[in-house]
């Protein structure tokens, strides 16, 4: 189930005596629009009727109506704003969100195989276990995060919890760890602290990070450059947006889009979130690396 989730567009257009035009457009951020506009001569009256879906939800509406002598016009607009915002996932339920045509989030998988491409992901809760091409036969338990590539099947027990990123375009290596609880090894925004779990491989591909949120912690409102996907990995707090304020908990899993305004807030307890990043800008590079860093020539 959805939590949070916001919908944005949709016009009609009309227009002179006789005529109807209706134009249909879609933008990026899965907005489509229609606008009707009717007119003719002895006067002029403007009708404007609005309406705005939330998942919420929430209904807002908009009327207005002017008229002039010269001639009659007539204008409905039908608004069912429809854009993508933070989303939480329910515990213990099975969702897939379609990042891109080769990106994919799933919140509390069952099962999965793929035949290449990478895997990163994090077990809160349950039994997994991985079948992997090159690792074998790998059992998972709780707190635990991965990563692997090439052919791989994950099976996670039915009433576990955790999430899985699929991609097509990485190559990283096979990786596992479990997750230490509490403050992390790197300075964060407002207070905050970061553990890198898995780094990327070169610079610019995925990494997994722990963030931790102390108590009484009010991030400063901020966004990312790419999406950010993840789960709430122990502790409760607050995730806030320019749309709501929703409490999330050990086992949401959630996913922020590009460009998202958002900010997570704790009161009397901590809280830590296993977060995934798609990209860096931070990892070696053919002409920057340990072992060509100190190899010199003589």
């Amino acid at each position: 189930m959805v939590r949070a989730a916001t919908i944005r567009s949709l016009i009609v257009r009309t227009a002179t005596i006789g005529t109807f035009i209706a134009r249909t457009f879609i933008l990026r951020t899965a907005i489509l629009r229609t606008e009707i506009i009717l007119s003719w001569g002895g006067g002029m009256i403007t009708f404007t009727f609005t309406i705005t879906f939330l998942a919420s939800p929430k209904l807002w509406m908009f009327f207005s109506i002017f008229s002039w002598n010269e001639y009659f016009y007539f204008d409905i607009k039908i608004y069912m704003d429809i854009f993508v915002n933070m989303q939480l996932y329910e515990l213990r339920k099975t969702h897939y969100h379609e990042i891109s045509h080769t990106e994919r989030f799933i919140a509390n998988p069952n099962s999965l195989e793929i035949d290449s491409g990478a895997i990163y992901g994090y077990l809160e809760s349950g039994h997994g276990t991985i079948w992997n091409e090159l690792q074998a036969h790998i059992d998972l338990y709780p707190k635990m995060y991965f990563s692997c590539c090439g052919k791989t099947q994950i099976v996670f027990s039915r009433d576990s919890v955790g999430f899985i990123i699929c991609s097509r375009d990485e190559k990283p290596f096979f990786h596992l760890g479990r997750l230490e609880q509490g403050e992390g090894r790197l300075k964060y925004i407002d207070g905050c602290t970061d553990s890198l779990l898995i780094s990327p491989v070169k610079r610019g591909m995925p990494c997994l990070n722990h963030l931790h949120f102390p108590k009484g912690i009010k991030q400063t409102f901020h966004t990312h450059p790419s999406y950010r996907a993840g789960i709430v990995a122990y502790g409760k707090g607050y995730a806030e947006t320019k749309n709501g304020y929703y409490q999330i908990m050990r086992g949401d899993s959630w996913y922020i889009p590009k460009g998202e305004v958002h900010r997570f807030i704790t009161e009397e307890m901590e809280m830590g979130v296993i977060a995934y990043h798609p990209d860096s800008d931070f990892g070696p590079v053919d002409e920057n690396h340990p072992m060509i860093n100190k190899t010199i020539i003589v």
